[in-house]
This record gives structure tokens, C-alpha cells and sequence, in this order.
């Protein structure tokens, strides 16, 4: 089974959403890929059910980066993949907090990383 930040990150959406396993019916039955999934959204559903909710932030905390480039939604020829609308920014980062994830400086990862030893101050 795979550690929480192991996974990609839409295995961890779909974590997140509690999404039941149930619903990939007949393809988790015929695919490896959908049975795998099926059984890690169970095993962390049911890591879900016997943890407090202090322990479940601290079994999923990860952070992901979002890199943006230009926010001035032109969409000029040839940049039409580096261009976002500031109204759909805003959006994004609307469904973002809906989904529970909150934005972190880079000090606040440096120092939530040094405490997990994983960074040397």
C-alpha cells in the first residue's frame, strides 16, 4: 500500500473526496490498475474510520506547488498554456479551499519539514 504523498495526486483527490470504491464497479473486477485503486480507497477509508482527526491530518498532510505564469487571461497564439483569467484563478483557488487544502509560505514548510526531519535547517 502507498504512503499518502506517494500516490499522485488524483489517487489523493479521490482520497480525499471519499470517494466509495464501490462506484468502479465491473472495471476494478477486469483491470489491475482499477483494482488497485479499489483497494487503496479502501484501505484509506478504513484508516479513516479509526483515527482521530488530529492523527488523520498528520497521516495526509503533503503540499503540492502550483506554478502559475501569467494571469491575464488573453489567451494570446502560442500562450494559450501559460495564460489563466484572473476569474478562473480565482476559481481554482475557490475549489481548492472547498477540497481542504490551505496555502503554506515557504517558511512554514521549511519548519513543518525540519520538525518531520526531512529538511536540515
Amino acid at each position: 500500500m502507498r504512503d499518502w504523498c506517494d500516490a499522485p495526486w488524483r489517487t489523493r483527490l479521490l482520497r480525499r473526496l471519499r470517494f466509495p470504491p464501490a462506484l468502479l464497479g465491473p472495471a476494478a473486477a477486469r483491470s489491475r490498475r482499477w483494482s488497485e485503486l479499489a483497494e487503496d480507497l479502501t484501505h484509506w477509508k478504513r484508516v479513516r474510520g479509526q483515527v482521530t482527526k488530529a492523527r488523520w491530518r498528520r497521516l495526509t498532510s503533503s503540499y503540492s506547488v502550483l506554478v502559475y505564469h501569467r494571469f491575464a487571461g488573453e489567451l494570446k497564439p502560442g500562450q494559450e498554456r501559460i495564460d489563466i483569467s484572473p476569474r478562473r484563478f480565482r476559481r481554482q483557488l475557490r475549489a481548492l479551499r472547498l477540497l481542504g487544502f490551505r496555502p503554506l509560505d515557504a517558511p512554514r514548510i521549511l519548519a513543518r519539514d525540519a520538525r518531520r526531519g526531512s529538511v536540515s535547517p
